[in-house]
């Protein structure tokens, strides 16, 4: 499922305007696709959401679109880590960003 463009994920990671295209694109493709897999464990639902009062089509909120980057940034950062993989759990500002996005957390 791809939410994110290769565009939003290269200006996220400061990547160089001097290489739009890169060998890495595949490589970055796969960290959102292992970002997503990640967010909807953790929310507990697809993503994107439905549509709203605002929106006409399916959508997905800034903070989950943030939080996706965050991810991947993080995963593209410390891709040899002795961790064997990153959780949403240990990543504090995503837990924030994702906190009411989840399922089940009752009033």
């Amino acid at each position: 499922m791809i939410i994110l463009t290769l565009e939003e994920i290269k200006r996220h990671l400061r990547w160089p305007d001097t290489d739009p295209d890169s060998d890495e694109d595949p490589y970055l493709e796969d960290l959102e696709a292992a970002a997503v897999d990640n967010v909807i464990d953790y929310i507990g639902q697809l993503i994107p959401f439905g549509a709203d009062s605002e929106h006409s089509d399916p959508w997905v909120p800034p903070a989950v679109k943030h939080a996706l980057l965050i991810i991947i940034g993080d995963l593209y950062e410390n891709r040899q880590s002795k961790f064997t993989g990153v959780s949403v759990s240990t990543l504090d500002t995503v837990q924030e960003l994702l906190h009411f996005k989840r399922i089940g957390l009752g009033i």
